[in-house]
């Protein structure tokens, strides 16, 4: 396994960058869609509020958190990251920071929301990343983060198939280590309208098996001369032939009418169901109030 230092240099120098337009297939406009939505759950929860993007990629969700919020801060680990959001919205007023990981930066402010989505599925000090959150948290803010629902996407006792992921959650184990940092938490599942969660859904279920049948490969008898080098060195190999790979394979575009006739409308968070959930959410605080507030947001016909 990763120390926390190469993971962070993983991701800081090697993880994609996001995709929000010319998407190459409907698989990846579902998932476009998947992690859009919550950054609107968010905006609507930080209305007039000082936010904080943490993990923020591009930006493309900081965009969205703007246009309600007070303020909004977004950082990430990946100067190649903050470097595509200053381009892309540098002159929208947000303010984009690179940070290292050790929870350094941003000292002295605090932020009445942070959202953090995508981002605890690649920490190896888990700890660390629910100090940082904390420390940087008003007395009666929340956190909403979300990550992949584990249940659906590995095996039990199976590691991640995605390379950048360490660690992926059932709702359980998400709602249990959400509780040792904050004394309210809610964890939720989002599901979609069909076609959309069909397309999802098997998406995982065959990058699911196709993982398995690596890592059983792996086991017994493939990447013997991979094996010999260090974890990160294994990493950024098999990277770079995958990458080969995929610059080898024809491009092609998702259909426009598939495009207009979806949305985040056709996706939904709720309370039940978990394991089936294409995605999972946590809201997170030390204030009921705020945390009630919050679920109102999330889901207003049927509450908290």
């Amino acid at each position: 396994m990763l120390s926390h230092d190469d993971m962070l240099k993983l991701q800081a120098e090697h993880h994609d960058l996001v995709t929000i337009e010319s998407f190459r297939s409907e698989k990846q406009y579902v998932l476009h869609l998947m992690h859009q939505k919550p950054y609107e759950i968010a905006g609507e929860i930080a209305r007039n509020k000082r936010a904080l993007d943490f993990g923020c990629n591009i930006g493309y969700g900081s965009a969205i958190l703007n246009k309600t919020s007070q303020s909004v801060t977004a950082v990430d680990v990946s100067p190649q990251a903050i470097a595509a959001a200053k381009a892309r919205y540098g002159a929208s007023g947000i303010q984009f920071r690179v940070i290292d990981g050790h929870g350094l930066a941003l000292e002295g402010e605090r932020f009445d929301v942070i959202s953090s989505f995508q981002v605890i599925e690649h920490i190896v000090d888990v700890g660390s990343y629910m100090r940082q959150l904390r420390r940087l948290l008003t007395a009666d803010g929340l956190v909403v983060l979300t990550t992949p629902n584990a249940v659906l996407r590995v095996y039990p006792g199976m590691r991640p198939w995605n390379r950048f992921h360490v660690r992926e959650y059932t709702a359980a184990e998400l709602e249990t280590l959400m509780k040792q940092s904050f004394k309210y938490v809610e964890i939720y599942g989002l599901f979609a309208d069909e076609p959309l969660y069909s397309i999802e859904r098997n998406r995982v279920t065959r990058r699911r098996e196709r993982g398995r049948i690596k890592q059983e490969k792996e086991r017994k008898f493939a990447y013997r001369s991979i094996r010999k080098l260090k974890p990160l060195q294994k990493i950024l190999l098999l990277d770079k032939l995958k990458a080969a790979r995929k610059s080898r394979r024809k491009q092609s575009v998702v259909d426009p009418a598939f495009v207009e006739r979806y949305s985040t409308s056709n996706f939904r968070y709720l309370a039940d169901d978990l394991d089936n959930a294409l995605d999972l959410l946590a809201i997170c605080s030390e204030s009921a109030d705020r945390l009630a507030y919050a679920c109102k947001q999330l889901t207003p016909r049927s509450g908290c």
